[in-house]
Formats: C-alpha cells, sequence, structure tokens
C-alpha cells in the first residue's frame, strides 16, 4: 500500500518487505532492512562500513549550526598495488549498494598521435569495442548490458578510458572483457570501415554541423601552441580518419594498448582482496609490452597577443575568447588559478559577470574555463587559463578585452575580499565532492588520478592546498601568468554566406567475415540483495509535501522541488511569464539583489538551478548538508518575495530576444517547434518558442503578478536526498519556509487533440552537413496505467540504448549516425513518444526507412526470450544504479512524485513486475500505442540537398 503523507512532524514511514524474486533471469533481488533512528538501512556512514574510519566531525547530522570553523577535509579511503606485469589497480570500496564501477585507463590520447594520424587515439575509443579473440564486434556492450551494466568511454588529450557499472554478480564478466580488449583486440576491415563511418558523423555533429565548435578547440589550439601535438584537436581531420589502415590500428594498439601502460580502477561492493584475486587472474598472465615513448610537449610561454578570427556558418552572436598560459597541476600557482576562476566568472556576483553583463551591458554571457582541456584528476600536457564571453551584436572585441583587462588588473592590485576566498573555497568544496558522488565518477576520477598525477591517496593533500590558499597566493598567481603577459585571442564571428567544404562520398562497408568461437565466458555470481530507501514523509504546515531519503555517505543534500508552474499554467496574455519567473527568480529578493543571492548560496557551498519545463517549475539544488538550514531560508525568501527588478527585467527581455534567436538555429530546436506544431497545434503543449513581440510585451507587473499566483507551496513536492537527520530537517524545513504560503492555481489542460494522418515536415537549414531525422507520436498512456512497464520495456528493445534495434541498425550495421534512440516524456495528458538519428544528408532518406521498418517490425514480431531476458537485466541493473548515489536517488523519487506513482510500491514490486512480463506483452503494447499511420516525421537540414531524395 502506499504510504499516506502526514503533517509534520512525521515518523519514518519504512517500504514493504518483498518476497524474493525466482532466479532464472539471475536479476538481483532486494531486500528492506531494518533501520535504527541514527543509522538508516543505507546510510553506509563509512565508505567501507567502518564508521570509526570517517572523521568525527562528518558525523554529526546536518542540518545544524553553519558555524564551520575548520578547514574541510576530502575523505576517500583507498588502496592500490601493481600486477607484476605493471597493471597498476586502485580499489575504493563502498559497499552500500551491490554495484561496482570499473574504470580502465590508458596513459595514450591525441597528443600521443603522429601526424598524418590524427583522431586515431579517438577512432581507437571506437575500435576497442569492435572484438577480441573471444568477442564479437560491438558484442561488449550487449555483454555488458545484457548483465545489467552500462558503458561508455571517452578520449582526452593524455588519456583515454573506458568505463562500466554493473551488478556485482557481472564484476568477473567485466574484468575478463576488458583484460581479453588489453591483450587480443581484433579489429578486421569492416569494423574499422564502419567506425570510420560513425566517427566522421560525429565530427559533423559535434564539430562541422555545430556553432563554436572550431573555434573554441581547434582555433584556440592552433593560436596558443607551436606543437603539432598540442595544435591539433582530439577528433582530428577528417581525411587522416578516412585514410586509417588496418596496419595503422595494429600499430597503434601495440605501441599503447598495454598493461604496463594502463590503471584499472574499481568503486563499489569490492574489497581489496577481491580486487586482488580478480585482477590476478584475469589480467596477471598478460605480458607487459613495449610502450612508444611519451612526446615533447613542451611549449614556450606566449608572448604579446595573437589574435585569430574564425568564420562560423552557424554562429549568431560573436563569442571572445582569451587564453593565458597556465601553470603546472599540483603548483601553488594552479591552485590559485582554479579559485581565481571560481570568482571571477562563475556567478552574479563574479566581477567579470559585472563588469561585461550587467553594468556595460556589452556581453550575452561570460565564464571562465580552466584548465581548457583536462581537469585536476587528469592532467597532461600544457592547458591554458581561459575566459569566454558571447558578445552582443555590434560590440567590438577590443571594447570587451579592455573591460576584462581592467577587472583582471584590479584584482591583481587588490586581490579577492575574505568574503570572495572563503565563497570560492566553500564552492569548490561542493565542486569535489561531488564530483566523486557517484561510483562511477569514484572510479574513472581515481583511475585518472593514478595515471596521471600519482598515489591518489594523495587527493586530500592535493585538497588541502587547494583551501590553504591566500588572498596574496591568488594576486601571485594573477601577476605572474595572467597580467601583462602573453595571450591569445579568439573570435568566432557570424558567417552565415560561409560555404563548407563538400562531403567525401562515404564507401560501403566490406561484408562481415565470420570469427571463431573463443574463450568461454567467466561465471556470474549471485546477486547480493540491496536494500530500498526508507522514506520520510511529511508535509509542512504551509501544504509543501516533502519526501525524504537519508544517505549519509558524504556529507551532501540534494534537493528536488517541483512547482504546478509551467508554460501550461499561462493564461491568455501571459506569453512567457512562466519563462520570466524562472529566469528572473534569483535577480533580487526582499533586502538582497541578485549579487547578494549568488554571494550567499556560494558561501553556504549551494549551487542552484531554476528550470521551466511544460508543466511545472522545476528547483534542482545540491550543496553542503552542514549548511542546509541557511540555503533553505534563502530558497524561501526567492520563493516567497521576489522581486524582479526592473532594470534586471529590462536586461533580461533584452537579451533573451539575441537567445532565442541563437536557439532558431539549432537542429534539435528547430525540429522541436516543428513537431510541437505538428502534433498539438492550438493546443496548449504545441506553444511555440516565444517571439520577439511576446518577449516586448513582458513587464515586472506582470512577471510578479504571475508569480503570486503560480509560486504556490501548497500543491509543490520537494524531495530531499542526503546527509540529515529527519526531526532536525523537519524542523529546518519548518522555521524556513514559514513565511512561503499560497495554494496551488490550477489551470485546467485540455485533453490530447486527435491524430491525424501520417506526414513528413521538412525545416530548411541551409548549409547543414547532417539531417536530423525525428518520428514522433502522441498517446494516452500514463505512468499509473498498468501498461506502462511493458511500453518501456519495449522502448528499451526499439531505442532505448547502445544495444537496442535503432542504434544496432543505423549506426552498428550500416554506419549512418553517430546515434539513433527512442524516448518517452510523460506529459500530465498522457506522453509524447519520440526516435530520432542526425545523419549525413547522402543517407537521409534510407535511414529513415530504417527507422520506420523497425517502429513496425516491434508491431508485427515476437521479440525472443532471450533479448528480453537480456533487457531485464539490463533494467534491473538500471534499477540497482538508481539507488547508488544520493543525486541517483533524489532524481528517481522526484521523478515518481512527478508521474504521481508512489515511490514505495513502485520500488518494492518493480523488479516482480519486469520479471513477469512475456513477448506477448510487449507486442500486445506495441500494438496498442505505436501507430506509424499517425506518426509525424520532421526533418531538419538542407532542403536542396534533401527534398529530391525526401
Amino acid at each position: 500500500m502506499p504510504v499516506a503523507a502526514v503533517a509534520a512532524p512525521a515518523s519514518v514511514t519504512a517500504a514493504k518487505a518483498m518476497e524474493p524474486i525466482k532466479p532464472a533471469l539471475a536479476l538481483p533481488v532486494l531486500q528492506t532492512a531494518a533501520a535504527t533512528p541514527d543509522q538508516p538501512e543505507n546510510s553506509g556512514r563509512a565508505f567501507d562500513g567502518e564508521a570509526a574510519k570517517r572523521p568525527a566531525a562528518e558525523e554529526t547530522p546536518v542540518p545544524a549550526s553553519e558555524t564551520a570553523a575548520a578547514a574541510p577535509v576530502l575523505f576517500l579511503p583507498v588502496k592500490t598495488f601493481t600486477l607484476a606485469n605493471g597493471l597498476q589497480v586502485v580499489v575504493h570500496t563502498d559497499k552500500t549498494s551491490p554495484v561496482v564501477a570499473v574504470s580502465v585507463t590508458y596513459k595514450v590520447g591525441s597528443q600521443n598521435e603522429t601526424q598524418g594520424l590524427s583522431g586515431f587515439a579517438h577512432l581507437f575509443e571506437h575500435l576497442m569495442a569492435q572484438g577480441t579473440k573471444s568477442l564479437k564486434p560491438r558484442e561488449i556492450s550487449h555483454l555488458i548490458e545484457s548483465n545489467g551494466g552500462v558503458r561508455n568511454a571517452y578520449t582526452m588529450r593524455s588519456n583515454t578510458t573506458y568505463h562500466s557499472v554493473v551488478p556485482k554478480s557481472a564484476l568477473k564478466t567485466v574484468l575478463w572483457a576488458e583484460a581479453e580488449r588489453m591483450s587480443t583486440l581484433n579489429v578486421d576491415a569492416r569494423s574499422l570501415a564502419l567506425e570510420k563511418q560513425v566517427v566522421l558523423e560525429e565530427m559533423r555533429l559535434r564539430y562541422i554541423n555545430s556553432a563554436y565548435a572550431k573555434a573554441r578547440d581547434a582555433g584556440m589550439a592552433e593560436t596558443a601552441f607551436g606543437k603539432w601535438e598540442n595544435r591539433h584537436t582530439t577528433i582530428g581531420e577528417a581525411e587522416d580518419v578516412r585514410n586509417a589502415r588496418l596496419e595503422d590500428v595494429r600499430a597503434f594498439y601495440l605501441a599503447h594498448y598495454a598493461p604496463n601502460n594502463a590503471v584499472l580502477s574499481l568503486a563499489g561492493d569490492v574489497s581489496e582482496d577481491e580486487a586482488r584475486e580478480l585482477a590476478e587472474r584475469f589480467f596477471g598472465p598478460l605480458e607487459t609490452r613495449q610502450v612508444a615513448p611519451a612526446p615533447d610537449l613542451s611549449e614556450p610561454r606566449m608572448t604579446g597577443e595573437t589574435r585569430r578570427v574564425v568564420s562560423d556558418k552557424f554562429a549568431k552572436v560573436p563569442l571572445l575568447m582569451t587564453a593565458w598560459n597556465a601553470p603546472a597541476r599540483g603548483t601553488k600557482d594552479y591552485w590559485a588559478l582554479t579559485l581565481l576562476g571560481e570568482i571571477l566568472g562563475a556567478g552574479e556576483d563574479s566581477p567579470l559577470y559585472r563588469a561585461l553583463v550587467k553594468d556595460a551591458k556589452i556581453a550575452l554571457s561570460v565564464n571562465t574555463n580552466f584548465p581548457w582541456w583536462t581537469g585536476p584528476f587528469n592532467p597532461g600536457g600544457p592547458d591554458l587559463f581561459g575566459l569566454m564571453a558571447s558578445l552582443k551584436p555590434g560590440v567590438s572585441a577590443d571594447a570587451v578585452l579592455s573591460l576584462t583587462d581592467a577587472v583582471l588588473s584590479k584584482m591583481a592590485a587588490e586581490g579577492p575580499t575574505d568574503s570572495q576566498l572563503a565563497a570560492a573555497k566553500t564552492t569548490m568544496e561542493l565542486s569535489w565532492t561531488k564530483d566523486l558522488e557517484q561510483l562511477i565518477d569514484r572510479a574513472k576520477s581515481l583511475g585518472s588520478y593514478a595515471a596521471m598525477v600519482g598515489d591518489p591517496e594523495n587527493l586530500s593533500r592535493d585538497f588541502a592546498q587547494l583551501m590553504s590558499i591566500t588572498a596574496a597566493d591568488m594576486k601571485a598567481a594573477l601577476n605572474e601568468w595572467i597580467v601583462g603577459k602573453g595571450r591569445a585571442v579568439v573570435e568566432a564571428r557570424p558567417a552565415p554566406e560561409l560555404a563548407l567544404a563538400p562531403d567525401i562520398a562515404t564507401p560501403p562497408a566490406p561484408e562481415q567475415k565470420p570469427r571463431p568461437e573463443g574463450d568461454p565466458r567467466p561465471e556470474i555470481d549471485a546477486q547480493r540483495p540491496a536494500s530500498v530507501p526508507t522514506l520520510t514523509r511529511f508535509t509542512l504546515r504551509n501544504g509543501l509535501k516533502v519526501v525524504f531519503s537519508r544517505d549519509s555517505r558524504l556529507p551532501l543534500l540534494e534537493a528536488r522541488l517541483s512547482i504546478p508552474a509551467g508554460r501550461t499554467s499561462e493564461r491568455p496574455g501571459e506569453d512567457g511569464l512562466s519563462a520570466a519567473v524562472a529566469e528572473l527568480l534569483l535577480q533580487g529578493a526582499e533586502g538582497k539583489d541578485a549579487r547578494a543571492l549568488s554571494a550567499g548560496l556560494a558561501g553556504l557551498g549551494w549551487k542552484l538551478d531554476v528550470g521551466r519545463g511544460l508543466e511545472s517549475l522545476n528547483i534542482d539544488a545540491a550543496g553542503l548538508s552542514r549548511n542546509a538550514a541557511s540555503f533553505f531560508k534563502e530558497l524561501a525568501l526567492v520563493l516567497s518575495k521576489p522581486t524582479f527588478p526592473e532594470d534586471e527585467v529590462s536586461l533580461w527581455k533584452e537579451n533573451k530576444v539575441t537567445e532565442m534567436k541563437i536557439q532558431r538555429s539549432k537542429p534539435d530546436f528547430m525540429a522541436s517547434e516543428r513537431m510541437k506544431a505538428e502534433l498539438f497545434g492550438a493546443h496548449p503543449y504545441g506553444r511555440p518558442a516565444l517571439t520577439d513581440e511576446q518577449i516586448s510585451a513582458i513587464t515586472r507587473a506582470k512577471t510578479a503578478a504571475f508569480a503570486r499566483r503560480a509560486l504556490a507551496a501548497n500543491g509543490a513536492v520537494l524531495v530531499l536526498a542526503g546527509d540529515a537527520e529527519p526531526s532536525a530537517l523537519i524542523a529546518a524545513l519548518e522555521s524556513a519556509f514559514a513565511g512561503w504560503t499560497g495554494d496551488a492555481s490550477t489551470t485546467e489542460v485540455p485533453a490530447l487533440p486527435a491524430q491525424g494522418e501520417a506526414r513528413l515536415a521538412l525545416v530548411d537549414r541551409p548549409g547543414s552537413k547532417q539531417a536530423n531525422l525525428t518520428v514522433s507520436q502522441t498517446m494516452e498512456l500514463a505512468p499509473t496505467d498498468p501498461d506502462y512497464l511493458a511500453f518501456l520495456v519495449m522502448n528499451q528493445i526499439l531505442g532505448g540504448s547502445a544495444t537496442s534495434r535503432l542504434f544496432v541498425n543505423l549506426r552498428v550495421e550500416k554506419g549512418y549516425t553517430y546515434g539513433s534512440y527512442s524516448r518517452p516524456q510523460n506529459l500530465e495528458k498522457g506522453m509524447l513518444w519520440t526516435a530520432l538519428a542526425e545523419v549525413r544528408n547522402e543517407v537521409a532518406a534510407p535511414a529513415l526507412a530504417e527507422m520506420r521498418k523497425e517502429i513496425a517490425g516491434m508491431r508485427d514480431g515476437l521479440v525472443s526470450e532471450q533479448t528480453l531476458g537480456a533487457v531485464k537485466r539490463y533494467l534491473a541493473g538500471l534499477f540497482l544504479l538508481k539507488l547508488s548515489s544520493i543525486d541517483y536517488q533524489a532524481d528517481s523519487l522526484a521523478g515518481y512524485e512527478r508521474n504521481k506513482q508512489s515511490a514505495e510500491r513502485e520500488m518494492a514490486s518493480y523488479l516482480e513486475r519486469l520479471n513477469a512480463l512475456t513477448p506477448e506483452d510487449i507486442r500486445r503494447v506495441a500494438q496498442k500505442y505505436l501507430d506509424p499511420s499517425k506518426m509525424v516525421t520532421v526533418v531538419v537540414g538542407d532542403e536542396a540537398a534533401l527534398r529530391p531524395a525526401l
């Protein structure tokens, strides 16, 4: 039975224990353990279950007094050892949830490439999924997903990392597969041809067809550096990718992919002894190889100013980038510039934002970028300290540079104020803690650190050095590296008339040759049961409903607030007011301007994002739990007493016009706008993006009136997850939100409009090198309907991941796209379902035909028991993953609340309901809800190139 909300104070209400599920599909089993008031079942006080190892100061229940005086400490227990073949292994134990994150970092990136083979490290990231002695091409994706895991990889200048998260039962399988990839990679001609097509498609998607990408990456590197290794981009040159040969692949593999050039990192439900045993079993037999020598990446410091202008076909406003040489990672100057970046351009109270955006009004936005390409956990080669500013039309780069120099010179002379420095340190404390919130992030960070920096136990030392930086240190770093020093200046200028180079036709990939069967897979272990979080539910006296999940592994609290004040809440004549409220909410509250609000949040170590959706205004926040009580007061202030200052409203309107101009140039936005018009018409769900006239009609008075009506406590839901004691939390919330009142003002949304006949709409984006394909349909299906879970499983089979039918067909088999997926979007009145892909123009028509074929196939045929079983295990693994970190818990609980589902009931029965689904259920929901005769197809691209085929 669902747990009823009660008035505060309330006791903890535990989810009902469930019956074990039959183990035929090796699905994980959940159990609910008894919880004590001071040690909830999922609290996991210390990462390895030994509370005594955790500093006592971090044991204090929160929220409490925010008078922390001692310097914060970063505590992440870790063990390291090295096998005889040189493989370094890093182990971090956290047994809170029965999952393990696996990361393998190779010390090879784009800086290790040679001329003529640019982009090879990134191409290799793709090729590492193309099979081994015992794995067929792309089988590793299926192997991990079918055992309940997720996987991905990334390439940087200094390293390439392959990572996954799996239920503990599949850990041996993943380690076996990674050892196979490290020792017996088997790339054939077809695999190379297909992955070259995919990488070239990714290049079109992220670089050629994307505004500012070339200027940000290649433009800056070529301006700041002299050596080819530092100047070329990670994705490489198209010609080099096209010309890659199998012999190049084999040579690169032998030169860089070896145990003595890698780090294996494990985080989660694994002990040091287990890690040693498994590492020796799977990686111990691998032989050491001669690794290619590291290149000399040293660069002289820049002198004077070097400028470059990059013409950008798809840019709508200029983007100005300025960068200086950066000090080596780990030095005092490095940590000083890290804090400087946070102070200079990270919020309303930052000096550069105030000077350029608010006072002079010559920029739309300004941000710092340090390091430019790397990070504190994975440095490599020379890097830059940079600034990026989006300029208003007609503003000169010189005007922005002059004002920027004045701000930097003042900071170098006077240094930051005590409050600025303290706020920056608190914000960095939150940032570093958040970076280690998820198991996969811990595994990746610890592995990269071990590969590129040194002993990961020194993370705490690095954090202490960052926290020890003084104002004098920052002044010294500014004068040593920034003020008056050599710099690179790159300006991306809109050039709609620019003609892009014509695409070179892609030759077809050869047929797949048979591969012999390899070694058998290792055993799948029994899965340790997990625990369903115990939820505390209560309703504040003002009517605000609260759902809380306690998890004290980290000194963090995650907050998700949903208020029914979205676009559909707007009445006639109120177009855009929900957006104005959301985007101006933090620009002032009684007694505080935007600068004071921003400084206050930063000083508390909290970050807050306000977003407006179709049906709700959503506030996502995360922060240091010791300061939660004060954060709640700040949040209540902006919700109950926002001021919407006249000058802020005027500036927002001016900038919003330019922002919408930028948005209308993006293919995904263009597709979404046309899709809404086709499916919803005059229905509130079909309201188009704001016009200049609608923006002009917005006033401060209208905005304030909408806020008074829509921002109501009674009707809103606040989800909290993290480090807090329930009774103290209730008291803090009652105190903070006592002044926020009001009842939700409902605006009735009509039923979904009738679906018309299938049709295709072509939206012209002249010069586009890709076609964005979208196939959409509405349906009357809600998360509370009995068919909902079956539909989600059907969608997973069709387009939910990299092993689904759309992806396998369009990318794996044909190389048409970087990715093709399908996704459901829940609405109050039903569901919007969409399938999408971005493809090169020459294959738009056949790609669209294949998408339609796969959709029809879900209706016409039965999925196999094997396929359905694999998807069940994958979704069961995702369910475990959602319980494994604080932010995942908050997001999941917020989703249940938005969907009007009982979180307790859904979590308790999910695996049982999932396991009960049959192939007949999957075909039935496909036939019932997917109707190709009603689907709308929207294609965004160069009409002249696409219309003949479409």
